[in-house]
């Protein structure tokens, strides 16, 4: 054991002595800890010791205790001196509690490289490492397929989406769409990496155009979901990487383009079931950067650094609690896991003067097709017995060979329907509606 580690082993230990002591010792009001289900977990976070408490039957009165009067009594417990602290959140089961350690004792920089367990693609990839020192995967899947990255300036946020970007593009089975809506600020030095679709979208236009294209691929493999799974199979992963959508969907900003903001919505809504997936990463999380509410709605997966205020974590982690305003900076993340679940991380650091230098492929489009905004109006002048079969094979999940079969229309204009009646069905099912046939 090296001797920092020592130190650390060190301290958190005697910390969990003296608080399982001052808990039996009704030093916080009354006898706590006493049962037979409770325990104390000490954790070597690289950021921070950590204490996960079983309490039992007791939690709500050992965490009412523990948070009373700012944490001022909990403070007393603690051994070194420490600048960030203590903060006690309910995560799942057990009460947590989390104090930066004293200065020279904080592990800031873990490679990405330095990282032994490999995803293993089918849409994993490595976030960082946990608090125990384990490796953090997430996985975009069909039950959780979006993200949201958020954090201000100096978080790390960039970084993650940058290692993101990296980890997806050496696996074969991903296409990448990448957005910066600062002008390649966030994602230039990984423009260059394998399996890029198109050129980085850099303005508002060639944002719309990567977007349409992304929604044309969706509609397209609707279209042929009647084919089976296989087709679906054979198709390739694609993740649109956007970061500060806020540049062109925020409307308190003043630049608020209305296609953009439906183009995401219609993404984070309906691709859930075609191996399409919506990263968004900000610096400014708050209700108004996406645009549309459904868009935030299906952002389930959610990493969030240290943000300037505690609504904006609130906004960013879907909780109260805890709050992402006290964490420390640089690459020092919560991560919310499909399950609901926070977990702190120290996020894999990639540099992006060596993904510059070591990563200059060229994309596989060199333009995006021309943004058409035709494709987007609403078709109107079908019938009611045309729309309800329309709604039928949507709520259904057939595609639109089935639709051409009922209602007895040509290819193209069954193509509008079903895209207006999934749309539809989307709308009643985010209200509450199923189908029964």
């Amino acid at each position: 054991m090296d001797q920092k580690k020592q130190m650390r082993h060190q301290l958190i230990d005697g910390w969990a002595n003296t608080l399982g002591k001052a808990c039996m010792a009704g030093f916080f009001g009354k006898p706590m800890l006493a049962g037979p289900d409770s325990k104390i977990i000490c954790t070597q976070g690289p950021r921070a010791a950590i204490l996960d408490i079983y309490a039992g039957y007791q939690a709500e009165a050992v965490l009412k205790a523990l948070a009373k009067s700012n944490a001022a009594n909990l403070r007393q417990t603690i051994g070194w001196q420490y600048a960030r602290g203590p903060f006690v959140f309910l995560n799942g089961p057990l009460i947590r509690v989390e104090v930066s350690w004293p200065d020279g004792l904080e592990r800031g920089i873990i490679p990405l490289e330095s990282i032994n367990n490999r995803p293993g693609g089918n849409g994993r990839w490595v976030v960082g490492q946990l608090e125990n020192g384990t490796t953090h995967l997430q996985q975009l899947t069909k039950s959780s397929p979006h993200l949201m990255v958020a954090g201000e300036s100096g978080s790390g946020k960039s970084t993650v989406l940058q290692s993101l970007v990296k980890q997806f593009s050496d696996d074969d089975d991903n296409q990448l769409v990448l957005i910066d809506g600062k002008g390649g600020e966030g994602l230039g030095c990984v423009s260059g990496c394998s399996n890029i679709v198109g050129p980085l979208a850099r303005d508002v236009e060639d944002a719309k155009a990567a977007l349409q294209w992304t929604v044309d691929q969706m509609e397209y493999r609707y279209e042929h979901e009647a084919d089976g799974q296989k087709f679906l199979d054979g198709c390739k992963r694609i993740i649109v990487v956007f970061d500060e959508p806020q540049e062109y969907t925020d409307k308190s900003l003043g630049g608020q383009d209305a296609a953009v903001v439906e183009l995401c919505r219609a993404l984070a809504v309906k691709a859930r079931a075609s191996k399409i997936h919506l990263v968004m990463g900000t610096q400014s999380p708050n209700l108004s950067i996406f645009g549309h509410q459904a868009t935030r709605k299906q952002l389930g997966q959610r990493i969030v650094g240290k943000v300037e205020a505690q609504k904006a974590s609130e906004v960013a982690l879907g909780t109260s609690s805890p709050s992402a305003h006290n964490l420390a900076g640089e690459g020092d993340l919560y991560c919310k896991t499909e399950s609901g679940l926070i977990r702190r991380v120290q996020g894999a650091f990639v540099d992006k003067d060596v993904l510059r230098a070591k990563y200059t492929h060229p994309p596989m489009m060199s333009d995006w097709p021309v943004f058409d905004a035709e494709a987007m109006r609403p078709i109107e002048g079908f019938n009611i017995d045309e729309l309800v079969i329309g709604l039928e094979i949507a709520a259904k999940g057939q595609g639109r060979p089935a639709l051409e079969g009922a209602a007895e229309m040509g290819s193209h204009r069954a193509k509008n329907l079903l895209r207006n009646a999934k749309e539809l069905w989307n709308r009643l099912e985010s209200r509450g509606f199923d189908y029964v046939g």
